[in-house]
């Protein structure tokens, strides 16, 4: 016999308000509840330790007084216009609350359903190796990487603007184009195949002799 699906009568719920609506979404047992929670506010903040506020833009949360309900928030500071006595600063702020419920409707308290799954763990994998998402300290940092290219790839060759703007210049009026070593017939195109071999010694990058030059 397989087992039944939770119902709205029988099952953990979790009520999630935000400034668009509610919504509702339930689990079968209360590991399954403290997993999702858990799971979304990491999504949210991109740290474990997301109870802190590490700045103006980071994300981060608060539960309420009773503590059976958390509230994810980001202000964002942005400037709003500008006057002639200065330019006028506002602050965004963005929310979402996450309200648990047990099997009989009653609110449950957050950092209890919290403790209850090890997501630094989970994130681990298997309990050994780096996080999944990169948490800082504890495996690479998403976001942060500067892809620099390499050998073998074709330069990007954007000549098409300048080959349009020669083609309007009018020589029966007296119009003088562009220099011989612009015109259209010796600029490059996209069907060039101009291979880019960044350098990043400085013995390429520069004239002088020596490093200290």
């Amino acid at each position: 016999m397989s087992a039944s699906k939770p119902t709205r009568s029988r099952a953990y719920g979790l009520r999630i308000v935000s400034p668009t609506g509610e919504a509702w979404y339930y689990f079968e047992n209360r590991t399954c509840l403290a997993r999702d929670l858990a799971l979304r506010l990491y999504q949210a903040t991109q740290r474990v330790d997301h109870h802190i506020q590490p700045g103006p833009r980071a994300p981060h949360t608060l539960v309420d007084e009773r503590g059976v309900s958390i509230q994810w928030i980001r202000e964002t500071p942005y400037q709003a216009e500008h006057t002639p006595f200065g330019a006028a600063w506002r602050t965004r702020v963005e929310w979402k609350t996450f309200e648990p419920y047990g099997e009989s409707g009653q609110p449950l308290q957050v950092h209890q359903l919290l403790r209850e799954f090890d997501l630094l763990a989970y994130l681990r994998g298997t309990g050994s190796g780096r996080v999944r998402h990169g948490e800082r300290g504890h495996g690479p940092v998403r976001g942060i990487r500067k892809w620099r290219g390499g050998f073998g790839w074709f330069r990007t060759v954007n000549t098409s603007q300048e080959k349009r703007t020669h083609a309007l210049v009018l020589h029966d009026e007296g119009e003088v184009p562009a220099r011989a070593a612009r015109s259209p017939k010796n600029l490059p195109t996209a069907w060039d195949d101009f291979l880019r071999v960044p350098q990043r010694s400085w013995k390429k990058q520069s004239k002088a002799r020596k490093q200290w030059a």
